[in-house]
C-alpha cells in the first residue's frame, strides 16, 4: 500500500508539472518552466514503476513539441550537463544528450 501511495503521489507531482508546462502561455514562461522541472523529471525516468515512466515520457514529448522549432527557449545547459556528470550510471543518458543537441 505504501509503494502505491508513492506512485500515486509520484504521478499526481508529474501531472502538476504538465499542467504548469502547458499553462505556459509565452516563450519565457516555458523556458522558467522547463528550467525548473525538466533535470528533476530526467531522474523520474529511472523510476521501477511503470507508469511514473510512461508520464515523464508523456512530459518530455509536450516539451518537445513546444520547443523543437522555437530557438527562443534555452534548455537548463548547465544543469544537465552536471546532473549526467554526477549521475552518470543512473539516468538515461539519451534524453540528455536528446537535450543538449537541442541547443
Amino acid at each position: 500500500m505504501l509503494k502505491m501511495t508513492s506512485q500515486q503521489d509520484e504521478l499526481a507531482l508529474l501531472d502538476k508539472v504538465l499542467f504548469r508546462l502547458a499553462s505556459a502561455d509565452d516563450d519565457q514562461a516555458l523556458e522558467l518552466a522547463v528550467n525548473k522541472w525538466l533535470p528533476s523529471c530526467l531522474l523520474k525516468l529511472n523510476s521501477g514503476q511503470e507508469g511514473v515512466r510512461k508520464k515523464v515520457m508523456e512530459l518530455l514529448v509536450h516539451i518537445n513539441k513546444r520547443i523543437k522549432d522555437n530557438s527562443n527557449i534555452q534548455l537548463p545547459m548547465d544543469a544537465l550537463i552536471v546532473q549526467y556528470q554526477v549521475r552518470k550510471g543512473e539516468i538515461s543518458p539519451d534524453f540528455n544528450f536528446f537535450n543538449l543537441k537541442k541547443n
